[in-house]
């Protein structure tokens, strides 16, 4: 008997095929896993590293209010800087201190709101809009 003819007229038993698929399936998986783990080309794998939530500056800082969130939390300046909160957010946020010392309008994507500190003391704020939403200013 011929082999190759054989080999072709034969078809895979059901258990033979299932193992096929089942082979398959894992190694579309182990592909889909490993394209996630790639690096732009570099050889190096690097980190983003997070934000930090606490700034001692010697001059001006800019806050970032992006995904419901002040970025950084906490600010430490000396008196005479300011404070630049730079709105990325779609939605509107605002720059409330909690003694009325400071308020920004309702702000969105694009848009700034400056505050230069010219007295010393802790000015805690909030977003009025979304009162969960809060930080820290402490003039030195």
């Amino acid at each position: 008997m011929d082999p190759t003819k054989n080999a072709r007229t034969r078809r895979p038993s059901r258990s033979g095929r299932s193992r096929a698929a089942t082979g398959l399936t894992a190694a579309l998986l182990g592909l889909v896993a490993l394209t996630g783990c790639g690096d732009s080309g570099s050889g190096t794998h690097e980190s983003t590293p997070s934000a930090p939530t606490s700034v001692t500056a010697t001059g001006n800082v800019e806050v970032v209010v992006k995904n419901y969130t002040f970025t950084p939390t906490n600010v430490s300046i000396p008196v005479g800087a300011t404070i630049t909160w730079k709105f990325e957010d779609s939605v509107q946020h605002n720059v409330t201190a909690s003694d009325q010392s400071f308020k920004s309008a309702d702000l969105s994507s694009g848009q700034t709101f400056a505050m230069t500190f010219t007295k010393s003391g802790t000015f805690p704020y909030t977003c009025t809009i979304h009162p969960y939403m809060t930080g820290t200013i402490t003039v030195r």
